[in-house]
């Protein structure tokens, strides 16, 4: 079994609005984010480390005297869920100065915490997101975290979906090319004017204009991640001095604690979906995470045999 660095000695290392029959409503299980970059397996602390790019791996080890905020073991439930998640991001290419294959894209470092080239947040807002991210899933020796998930970097994508033509929302299919057939998840489908109107007021707000402002103002995802950064940031550095990012796991969670609860409940739904959902969105690199809970995603359209749908908790061959 792969093992995974647990908090101790680890490296420096959404639910979406989709289509739906109800206007506006989400379709069930669907989830967003950006692919990941070519994945790296990597000797860390002494450890194995699987699935783990050089890039999204931080510099400096955290040694946490406390308890875990969140354990592995209360995820499971929630994580099966989104890993049935139809795919709504592909692997292809993520907007400007991204890769999703060609080599580990060039990285700037802050504290140990690695962001990548064309991200939508800055640089200080990405690695402290990848910094609460982290701290609310650590991983541990079976498990990888968020950090080893790129999280960080699906809630990114999310956050830039429409920095590209069509925009990152709905990917193509039917299958994914994992078990056979054709990679139909890298190509993209043009929003209909609705449903444009409908993500873009949900990401990027209502902005003042009247056509996203027919049930009132809407505050989009982009402002309540830059403000609710910036808040961690400014209790952090008020309290200790120090940016987020210096703080060790124990610090971070306690911090998250002292956050507004509707900012660390988004957190949350996002670290859970970028950790755990399908890899074509950015996270869950490698489809490790998946791995850990012996769950092997999508197999059309390949399917199941008749014993295998009797038998499912039966090893696939």
């Amino acid at each position: 079994m792969v093992k995974y660095p647990d908090s101790s000695s680890r490296c420096t290392q959404h639910t979406a609005p989709t289509r739906s029959s109800k206007p506006g409503g989400p379709r069930t299980g669907e989830v967003l984010s950006h692919p990941a970059g070519t994945v790296d397996v990597t000797g860390c602390a002494g450890g194995a480390l699987a699935a783990a790019p050089r890039w999204a791996t931080r510099a400096s080890v955290d040694a946490p005297s406390a308890p875990l905020l969140f354990t592995r073991r209360g995820f499971l439930g929630g994580a099966v869920s989104l890993a049935v998640a139809a795919p709504v991001f592909s692997g292809a290419g993520c907007g400007p100065q991204r890769t999703d294959g060609g080599g580990d894209p060039p990285v700037d470092e802050l504290d140990g915490w690695r962001i990548p080239a064309g991200t939508f947040l800055g640089a200080v807002e990405y690695a402290t997101l990848a910094a609460l991210l982290d701290a609310m899933i650590p991983g541990d020796a079976v498990s990888p975290g968020a950090t080893h998930a790129h999280a960080a970097w699906y809630v990114d994508g999310l956050l830039g979906a429409f920095r590209t033509d069509p925009p990152r929302i709905f990917a193509g299919g039917p299958d994914s090319g994992r078990h056979g057939g054709v990679d139909g998840f890298s190509r993209f489908q043009r929003l209909t004017r609705v449903e444009e109107l409908r993500w873009r007021t949900w990401i990027e707000g209502s902005r003042g204009l009247p056509e996203r402002e027919f049930n009132g103002a809407v505050t989009g995802l982009q402002e309540r991640y830059r403000t609710g950064l910036a808040a961690a940031a400014a209790w952090t550095e008020e309290r200790t001095g120090a940016r987020v990012t210096e703080l060790s796991v124990d610090e971070r969670q306690a911090l998250l604690l002292e956050l507004d609860g509707g900012f660390v409940k988004l957190l949350w739904e996002h670290a859970v979906e970028g950790t755990w959902g399908d890899p074509v969105y950015g996270g869950n690199a490698d489809g490790a995470a998946w791995r850990a809970i012996h769950y092997e995603g999508d197999r059309q359209p390949v399917g199941y045999t008749a014993r295998q749908m009797a038998w499912p908790d039966e090893e696939l061959p």
